[in-house]
């Protein structure tokens, strides 16, 4: 069944300006109109390409705020700027033309020649002065809309990012779901060896001819009774998540906008997925370039579960 794709609109910006230097500034959320930084910004930000691929995420690599100092040449110029025009626990979208950002030499295999970027920023701190909690918080992501059956929606995180071709590791998954034809990748493969724990004693795995599987190498693993999808939800939800459909490689021939990231909480991405499941659960391969199901690959997550009493 082919799925009919809604995306949804941008967010409204409370206000949007332009500076003389050519920087764009979309105010998403007021700050406290007092605090501007002259000195120094400490901010989470996503950086993106214009075809929304995300090269850079402070939270989505589990890291810590962005500390900036400002008027020192410490920052590309355009950020410089932007930065001087927001308020304490501000939520902006900047768009920097290329010359006041990475010019003509980009960054190689992540930002290119001659490109525009666009930031999402969250003031957090001005010149020392932390912002007040109640706007320490993202902005909550819009509703989704009533949709049919043979719907499937596009959240924001999904819908600004231009998809590219699904790439053939994703169509042979396709393929071999379906089970009506042998993948092209699949062709000349081989069946993988099983062994329990118990065959392994007294074992040198070294002296193994061929890999091998270990069956239930996790079966006294406290975690299996405890982690779902509803717990990931309950406990990490609120955590940035990066995305992809391809392991980032980044051998000499890929480009990050050949194969981009995606941006969003783990519980709006469990939500995206969980919605998917319903609406393509054979994963029709019709479905592929309009639907397509996003791997995570930050570590940071995993380890962060495993802090929880239950789960060690």
């Amino acid at each position: 069944m082919a799925l009919r794709v809604s995306r949804a609109s941008a967010p409204e910006p409370v206000r949007a300006w332009t500076l003389p230097s050519g920087v764009h500034v979309s105010l998403l959320r007021d700050g406290d109109g007092k605090h501007f930084a002259q000195r120094s910004v400490t901010a989470h930000l996503v950086g993106r390409l214009p075809n929304g691929c995300i090269f850079e995420s402070t939270e989505g690599k589990g890291g810590d705020p962005m500390a900036m100092v400002l008027s020192k040449g410490a920052v590309i110029p355009g950020m410089d700027l932007a930065m001087q025009e927001l308020t304490l626990g501000s939520i902006a979208e900047i768009r920097i033309p290329s010359e006041l950002a990475y010019g003509k030499k980009g960054i190689p295999r992540i930002v290119p020649p001659d490109c525009e970027l666009i930031f999402e920023v969250h003031i957090l701190e001005a010149d020392g002065v932390l912002c007040a909690k109640d706007q320490c918080d993202r902005l909550p992501p819009a509703a989704v809309p009533e949709i049919g059956p043979n719907d499937f929606h596009h959240p924001w995180w999904l819908a600004r990012v231009e998809l590219p071709s699904p790439p053939l590791y994703y169509l042979n998954f396709c393929a071999q779901t379906a089970k009506e034809r042998t993948p092209v990748l699949l062709e000349n493969a081989r069946s993988v060896a099983r062994r329990s724990s118990s065959e392994l004693t007294n074992f040198d795995v070294g002296t193994a001819e061929e890999p091998f599987i270990i069956t239930d190498a996790q079966s006294e693993w406290r975690a299996r009774g405890v982690w779902n999808l509803q717990w990931f939800k309950d406990h990490l939800g609120d955590k940035r998540q990066l995305l992809k459909w391809l392991g980032p490689v980044f051998t000499r021939q890929e480009s990050l906008w050949e194969a981009p990231m995606y941006e969003t909480s783990v519980k709006d991405y469990i939500n995206y997925m969980e919605d998917l499941e319903k609406k393509d659960p054979d994963c029709e391969e019709h479905n592929a370039a309009q639907c397509p199901r996003f791997f995570g690959f930050d570590e940071v997550i995993f380890f962060e579960s495993c802090v929880y009493k239950e789960c060690v």
